[in-house]
């Protein structure tokens, strides 16, 4: 399921692979945690490759396996992901119900590092209606939670994405100050994805301000790193 799991940006086909040779092996044992993680990344798969019902059906068999077998932090990243699928359909009630339901099961345990990345993607909901003000409102209280868990690449990514608000809002001097920083932390993590969105919103800051020649520059960078992600959504 690990290899699986690091092979979701890398090679679709090889995601494919060691997920169903994990609901082999965990169903030969009977491993259900096994199998619902195993599910979970079949789902993503058949996501990638336009499989939406097939997917949805997938994720919700994850969600009951993850419930019989009361594993909490199991139940989180499934409604997480039918939260961000729901949201790539158009579904932005659906979408906010699974997040909403996550965050509170992420509550029960005190599980921060859930709870910031459930929000966030709440805030892409505000982000997607054009209500800019509350989605910033949002992520600076995220900005909040990741000083609790002191993880350098959420606060990366978190800051990457109040860049983009700043940038919407046409606040150059805030954006160019959150982005500071940021692409050497995802070299450092090896989040090639996040990178480019990095790259890609450094262009966006030099369109903005009119400078041409840096923001190709930039856009360049990110769509070499895109060629080599085995993510068309970009």
């Amino acid at each position: 399921n690990e290899i699986a799991a690091n092979y979701q940006y890398k090679n679709i086909d090889s995601l494919k692979f060691y997920s169903e040779k994990a609901i082999s092996l965990s169903n030969k044992y009977q491993y259900l945690d096994g199998q619902g993680n195993a599910i979970l990344n079949l789902s993503k798969y058949l996501f990638y490759n336009g499989h939406n019902e097939k997917g949805l059906k997938q994720l919700n068999t994850a969600l009951e396996i993850a419930k019989q077998n009361e594993n909490i932090p199991l139940q989180i990243e499934v409604l997480n992901l039918l939260g961000i699928q729901q949201m790539d359909f158009g579904n932005h009630a659906e979408a906010l119900k699974a997040y909403l339901k996550a965050i509170d099961l992420a509550t029960s345990i005190n599980d921060i590092k859930s709870i910031s990345n459930l929000q966030e993607n709440v805030a892409i909901i505000y982000l997607s209606q054009k209500d800019y003000q509350q989605t910033l409102n949002i992520y600076k209280e995220v900005e909040q939670l990741n000083k609790q868990t002191n993880v350098p690449l959420r606060t990366a990514q978190t800051k990457c994405n109040i860049t983009d608000v700043y940038i919407k809002l046409n606040d150059l001097n805030n954006a160019s100050k959150y982005i500071e920083g940021t692409t050497e932390i995802f070299k450092k993590y090896e989040s090639y994805e996040w990178l480019a969105y990095s790259y890609h919103l450094k262009g966006d800051i030099c369109l903005k301000q009119d400078n041409l020649k840096l923001a190709l520059y930039w856009y360049d960078k990110a769509m070499a790193l895109h060629e080599n992600l085995s993510d068309d959504r970009y």
